[in-house]
Parts: structure tokens; sequence; C-alpha cells
């Protein structure tokens, strides 16, 4: 379902080449995303 909106998303923005931009810049915000909220969980609170 998330990819099928990134596709449709890319597609009203970007036009054709939207199909996989879309996708991919919804997968890497996705990775990124995950990635902060990993670290930021895994720190201690700085004094």
């Amino acid at each position: 379902v998330i990819v099928l909106l990134g596709v449709f998303g890319g597609l009203l923005a970007f036009g054709f080449i939207g199909l996989f931009i879309g996708p991919t810049l919804l997968a890497v915000g996705y990775s990124l995303l995950l990635d902060w909220s990993r670290n930021a969980a895994q720190q201690p609170p700085q004094q």
C-alpha cells in the first residue's frame, strides 16, 4: 500500500519519471526516519 501511494504521489508530482522517483524517495525517507528514531532512543539523555 505504501509503495502504491509513492507511485501515485510521484506520478502526480513528477509525471512519468515520478513512477520511479516517488517510491524511491519514500523508501529513503522512511529508512532515514527509522534510523533517526532508533538512534535517538539508544542515546542517554545529556546533562
